[in-house]
């Protein structure tokens, strides 16, 4: 059996063996469970997959779950992601873990032996998937930030690509003994650059520092995915409201005769109001 740095050093999902047929697996199956479970609803990962070289993909954590959904919005194109060292502490699940692509990190460390294997796939066009923030934040709101974004993006000269994910931590809130199945929303956004000429000039921490805040602060501004038209109620379809229609003006009387103006009419009183024109033997009784 080979070592699992083999499937770290090496381009995943080679098309043989049980490592490929491993990740052919996960991906159908993955497919049918997160989409009747979580009917995901995608924006802007068809952009993402048609770019033929390496990029990491940079956003949010709130969920165990993270990776599986991008991984899952990027197929058929292979993905990587960098995981927590812990994740990884059952023989098991370190060998199916390195089959479907992701390998572990030391957390709270410069971990340069990640850093070096992560600008190798990079370079050999893979898509690398990166928390910047590091742990869950099950809050949604900003953590801290690592630069080891900005270190594997300047040694690898890959842009990056922000993504956002929606309600994964509701999947397993804390205090929670059962899961539960929300509507989970992603989106990607636009490639950044660190060779962006607006980081000419700052050191090179000031560059690494600006360059992975700026990235944070696309993911966490990226808007939400909308519904698809079909599940939408009627009231909140675009442009389904009814247009107003305009009061229409009232029409003089015209009449028929070409110079001619019609004849006034006058009110008729009802017989009570009309004096007696009765003519008979009693009309002057009174």
């Amino acid at each position: 059996m080979k070592p699992l740095d083999y499937f770290y050093d090496h381009p995943i999902a080679a098309g043989k063996g049980t490592p490929y047929r491993f990740d052919r697996c996960l991906a159908g199956v993955a497919r049918v469970i997160l989409g009747l479970l979580f009917k995901p609803v995608v924006r802007g990962a068809d952009e993402v997959r048609s770019v033929p070289r390496g990029l990491i993909l940079a956003g949010n954590h709130r969920s165990y779950l993270d990776p599986l959904f991008v991984m899952q919005a990027m197929r058929p194109r292979p993905s990587r992601f960098i995981g927590k060292e812990e994740f990884f502490r059952l023989p098991v699940v370190r060998r199916l873990a390195s089959w479907a692509g992701t390998f572990p990190v030391k957390r709270g460390s410069a971990d340069m032996r990640v850093i070096k294997r992560s600008v190798a796939m990079l370079k050999r066009g893979e898509l690398v998937g990166i928390f910047p923030e590091g742990s869950r934040g099950r809050d949604g709101s900003q953590r801290q930030i690592h630069e080891g974004l900005a270190l594997i993006a300047h040694l690898s000269k890959a842009d990056v690509v922000p993504f956002r994910l929606w309600n994964t931590e509701k999947i397993s809130p804390p205090g929670s003994r059962r899961w539960h199945f929300p509507r989970v929303k992603l989106a990607f956004g636009q490639p950044m650059s660190l060779s962006d000429p607006k980081y000419d000039g700052l050191s090179k921490t000031e560059r690494f520092q600006q360059f992975s805040q700026d990235v944070m602060k696309a993911v966490y501004t990226l808007p939400e995915p909308q519904l698809p038209r079909a599940e939408l109620p009627n009231a909140e379809l675009p442009g389904a409201e009814l247009p107003e229609v305009p009061e229409v003006p009232e029409v003089p009387e015209v009449s028929k005769f070409p110079g001619v103006e019609p004849p006034e009419v006058s009110s008729v009183e009802s017989p009570e109001s009309q004096p007696s024109s009765r003519v008979g033997p009693n009309a002057d009784d009174e």
